[in-house]
Parts: C-alpha cells; structure tokens; sequence
C-alpha cells in the first residue's frame, strides 16, 4: 500500500521521511502538480510568505508536522505569487530574537511585522490509526487576521498527499482574494435587485449595489427592444435609480446596468429587466403622515380625477426613502374589495403602516396605485413622516426623604395614551415597571410630574426610565436613564448628657439638629450599659433640648443607661447617640451609734452624726401596740424624752432625713428600761 515511511537514520535515530509503494511515475506526476501555478493567478508583487513548522498534536503524528511543513513549502515556493522565507533564516532568526513558532495570533503578527511579511501559514496534524487530521492557518500579518482556517481529513499516506495538494492551492487561493479586496477598481461586480416601474411615457429604474462594494464612481444604463439585444447606452447616473422619458407608449423596453470606478473599470452587467410604458391609474395623494410609536400612519385617498387607464384599480404601493433616497417599494396594499371595472376613485379611503421603525426616525413617503396590469401610477407628492421621539429630557430629584421627585418632556401626540416609569437599584439592572400615569393625569404642561415613594430606602441610589404607550400598549424605547440618591437618616443628636444626684429624677439635654426635616427625639433608657433599652419618650418639635426623666419608677442612688435619636416625617431613626449614664440621689445611711439610758427619770438618746453633708434632722420612733410611731425630730446627735415610769420598758429606732426630704433605713432598734 502506497504511504509514508520514515528511514532509519545512525544508531536507530530518526531519518527523514521518504515515500514507499508509489510508483515513480505517480511521484512525477504528484511533482509536477505541486510546481504548476496557473498563470492567472500569479502577482504581479510576489506575497511574502513564512510556512511555521506544523505542530503534532499526538505521539502518532511525530513527523508528520514535518512533512506538511516541507510539502507545502514546496508548493508554495514554486509558486510565482509568493516569496517564501527560507526555514534556515526563519529558524535563525527566531533563535536571535528568543521568538517561537506557534499558532497563538499575536505571536505570529509579532514575528511577520519584524521580518516584513504578508502572510504566515501554521498549523498541527494529528493522527488516529489511518486518519490523519490536518488543521492549517493563514494570517495576513497586517491586519492581523486569518484569511484562511481550514481542517482537512486524510486517509492513510497516500491520501495525505493528496490534501496537501489541496491546501497549497487553497493557500493560494485565500491569497489571490486578499489580492482582489484591494484592488477594488478591477474586481467591481454587477449591481443587484434590479427593480422598475412602469408609467404613462416614462419608466423608472433601481438597483442596489452587491454586498462589500467599494470605489463606484457612478453607473451606466442600456436599453434594448428584446432581450437578446442590442443595447445602447442611454444614460450615466450618479446616484442609483434612473427615469427613462424617451419611451413610447405601449411598448416594452429591456435594460441592463453595470458600475464602473474612477480608475475606468467596469463591472459586469446586471440581469436583464423588461418594462413596459402604458396608461396607468392617477397618482393618490397621501392626506397626512401621523406619527405613532415607532411607526408612521399614512392616509391614503385616490386621485379625484378619473383617468384613462381602461384597466381595473387593483391597489396601492408605498414607497419609502431616506434623506439621500432613492425611493424603495415598503409594502404592497391591495384592495380587498376590488371588482371589474372598479377604479381608484371608488376604492376610497386607505390607512397604511410603517410599523419597526426607531423612534424619532424620519422618512419620506410616496404612493402610487396600480392596476390589474401591475402598471404604476406616477409617485405622489412626497410627504415627510416619523415615528414618535422617547420620552426626552428625564430628570430625577435627589436628597429627599424616601421619595424621588420625578419629571420628564411630554410627548406631543393625541395618540399617547400615558407613560410607563421603570425603575433599578443598578444603572445595568433589571428595571421594572413602579408607576404608570396615564395622559388624563399628566396634566397639560409641556412636562409631566410624579413622585415615586414606593419603597425607598435612605442613602440609596435609584435609577430610571420612562417610556410612553399609546392605545394597544406599544411603547416607546425608554428613555436615557436619570438617577439620584434618596435623603439618608437624621443625623444623630449632639451633646447627649445626663444630669448625677437628683432625687428620683434624671434630667437629660441635647443639642437640637439643625436639619429642617427632622421632627423629634426619642429617648431610650436602660438599666444597664448594654441593653436591652426600651423607648421611654417621644419627644416632639426640632428644636426640643431637654427631658427630666421623672416617672416615679426610679429607684434611690440607682445607675441609669440613656440614649437618643432624631426621627424625621416618615418616622426614619438616626442612627442612637453614644450611651450616657446617670445616677439618682442616694438615701442617708442609718445612723450609727444609737444607743439610750435614763437619767433624771427621763429616756435621753444618743447618735452618731451621719457622714451626709445634707443632713437635715433625724427622726425618732418609738414601738407601740401599733407599731413604730415617730415621736420627735432632733438636728443634733442626742434628744431627751419625758418622764420613764419606774420599771417600765420603751423601745426606739432612728432614721436620718437629708434636705431633699429622703430618709434612710431605721437604725437598729434599742431598749431603755426605767431603774
């Protein structure tokens, strides 16, 4: 079986490849075909080329790559349009440059800018038994881009010989291309989508240029009486469409056109097309072109004048065109009720629809009416139509409490029936719809006004866009998108302190805010430092500065944790202050040192005075049948009772009362007995 087959070089080392089982004379003829180049295809400017080494991909493809590579290096160095780097000085200078050869782009644009090439050819061949995958790339170094990604499948040796002889001319191929897209003024090709019209004594021509066209300077025109021809020249146009006026009535004409450049080039001719010049229906007239939401509405009336077309009105054509035209056919209206001997003047009145058109966009109109022939009316008058513009000049009022003040340019229509406000929490986001308004509460200024307050939060940024809808629920594409950011929480209250010492009381003050929109403070208490504190007043009016907390439920020499914050008309809290602390006034300790005796036949009491700067009196009780009854009050440290009966027993305590009126726990109680 013919294939590949790699020698055995000194000592078992690889060789090169050589081909087994060919004859010679299909290796001659395989010779032959890699050096011939047809002689159309050659340059005149050789393509300078670089061939990288072909990769493989696995174990079974070692040597491989480098059959690919030789094979296609002499193909394409025995072609006259290339001038192939030699692999010595490419490998040369690569190892000078720390360069490699690789498929990756940059790479390989890199490598062909240094050394001035044109195109770079890389690629990797992979092997799976017999199969044998060749996958190869063409760079046009330049412009860094591929011209030619190609993957080829052979099968055993014999059939990779054959796909190599494949790609070398595909290389060549993609090569002569590139070749041709900058030449352009000698690669004009015919114009395309031929179109024409036919009228009393004039006939209309248009056409389109192919995709890609470039370097036209203008088109030429011919006409003939058959298809075969001859043709003459009748005119050369500028711009792409052409009114033939020389024509007579009744008689088919057949044209053809072809482009030329400013170098002199021509392109090849167009199909040939045939019109015929006839009486035709008289043009309508379009009575007005409204503007819709991404449409234009045209109504359409016949001519009222009757003409001399004898066959029947079948329809109307809309035209349609740009600010530069030419006119293009937009859609086909036929009459749906249309019967013999029907003419256009009887048909009536006809709405038509632009509809996919861009907001805003701006087109003019024309109109003609054809009969059962298919023969066209002359145009109408052209009339200007556009679509409705978005809603324009979107504006979003920021810093205001959980609301955003929203306005925006009212559309001019009576056909808008509202406006639609779409709302997101990022500028890429997913907006929703939060409000619609329709045109009856929009009011009847030029802008139209809404406050959105569904669900704001503080310091927070919204974005928007609106659109207008009219009957039906068509839209407008929305609007730029308009942004602003929502008030944050009061600031928290200044100067948060409590007042230590009073009795059963705890004064607290503040500094009041100075922000407008603040309504309040509520103040928390607890009873201790970290919580849980609970709401113990609300206190109303900016400007409030203080609160005695005073309930009644505060305990003696008691520790009491506060805080505060402001609260503004949607009832958002600041963050709370800095926790102070006070304490109430403590009561007087008892009095130490209490004790008693009788002398002279009376009780006389003795004490120690209080520590208590503030002591005011103290109080003495006397125990009875009822219980502790205070019998006196004394402001020094002793008192004396009346007269002891012989033998009897009087028991007494004491507590100490300080200015502010609190008392301390009763002293221990003592026992004077009479001798």
């Amino acid at each position: 079986m013919a294939g590949l087959e790699r020698d055995k070089g000194p000592s078992g080392s690889p060789g090169r490849f050589r081909i087994r089982g060919i004859p010679r004379l299909l290796l001659a003829t395989l010779v032959i075909a890699l050096l011939a180049v047809p002689s159309s295809s050659r340059s005149a400017v050789p393509v300078k080329t670089a061939v990288f080494n072909f990769s493989a991909r696995n174990l079974e493809a070692s040597g491989y790559g480098t059959t690919v590579t030789n094979t296609l290096l002499v193909h394409l160095k025995n072609r006259g349009e290339f001038s192939v780097l030699d692999r010595k000085e490419l490998e040369s200078f690569l190892a000078m440059n720390d360069l490699r050869q690789d498929e990756h782009l940059d790479n390989v644009a890199l490598i062909g800018n240094r050394l001035g090439l044109n195109i770079i050819v890389t690629g990797s061949v992979e092997r799976n038994g017999t199969i044998l995958t060749i996958r190869c790339n063409v760079v046009q170094v330049e412009q860094k881009k591929p011209i030619l990604d190609v993957r080829l499948t052979a099968f055993g040796d014999e059939g990779l010989a054959r796909e190599l002889n494949s790609l070398g001319d595909m290389i060549a191929g993609a090569v002569t291309d590139l070749g041709r897209e900058r030449e352009d003024a000698f690669s004009l090709r015919a114009p395309v989508n031929i179109r024409k019209k036919s009228g009393n004594m004039k006939i209309q021509l248009s056409w389109e240029n192919p995709p890609g066209a470039a370097a036209i300077a203008g088109w030429e025109v011919f006409r003939g009486t058959s298809p075969e021809g001859p043709f003459a020249r009748i005119a050369q146009v500028n711009r792409s469409e052409f009114w033939d006026q020389a024509v007579e009535r009744n008689r088919t004409y057949h044209y053809k056109v072809r482009s030329f450049s400013s170098r002199g080039g021509y392109s090849e001719f167009s199909a040939v097309v045939a019109a015929e010049s006839a009486p035709t229906p008289n043009p309508p007239v379009i009575l007005r072109a409204d503007s819709r939401v991404r449409s234009v509405q045209l109504v359409l009336l016949p001519s009222p004048a009757r003409g001399d077309d004898p066959f029947r009105f079948k329809g109307y054509r809309l035209y349609r065109a740009g600010e530069e035209g030419p006119f293009r056919e937009l859609k086909n209206i036929p009459v749906p009720d249309a019967r013999p001997g029907m003419d256009a003047v009887e048909a009536g009145k006809v709405i038509a629809v632009d509809s996919a058109i861009r907001d805003g966009e701006r087109y003019y109109y024309r109109a003609t009416a054809y009969n059962e022939k298919e023969l066209e009316s002359d145009y109408s008058r052209a009339l200007i139509g556009s679509a409705l513009p978005r809603v324009q000049d979107v504006r979003a009022e920021g810093e205001r409490i959980r609301e955003i003040p929203l306005s925006w340019r009212a559309v001019p229509s009576p056909f808008i029936r509202g406006y639609h406000v779409y709302r997101s929490e990022s500028p890429g986001g997913n907006f929703a719809v939060i409000l619609s308004i329709p045109t009856t509460e929009a009011g009847t200024d030029s802008r139209v006004s809404v406050v959105d307050a569904k669900g704001l939060g503080d310091r927070k940024t919204y974005y928007y866009r609106v659109t207008a809808y009219e009957e039906g629920g068509a839209e407008t594409t929305p609007s730029e998108t308009a942004s602003a950011v929502t008030r944050g929480r009061p600031p928290t209250p200044r100067d948060f302190r409590a007042e230590v010492g009073r009795v059963k009381r705890i004064p607290l003050a503040w500094q009041p805010s100075a922000l407008d929109d603040v309504l309040g403070y509520r103040i928390y208490r607890s009873v201790r430092k970290e919580g849980p504190f609970e709401s113990l007043r609300v206190i109303s009016g900016r400007q409030s500065d203080g609160y005695v907390d005073d309930g009644g439920a505060l305990g003696d020499g008691t520790a009491y944790f506060y805080r505060i914050t402001a609260y503004n008309r949607v009832d958002a809290e600041s963050e709370p202050s800095e926790v102070v602390t006070a304490a109430t006034k403590a009561r007087p300790k008892p009095p130490a040192g209490f004790r008693g005796e009788t002398e002279g036949g009376k009780a006389v009491l003795r004490w120690q005075a209080n520590a208590e700067p503030d002591i005011a009196r103290y109080d003495i009780f006397e125990r009875s049948y009822f219980g502790l009854e205070k019998i006196a009050a004394a402001t020094g440290t002793f008192h004396s009772l009346g007269d002891m009966t012989k033998g009897k027993s009087r028991v007494f305590c004491l507590r100490a009362v300080d200015r502010s009126g609190l008392e301390s726990e009763a002293s221990p109680e003592i026992t004077v007995t009479a001798p």
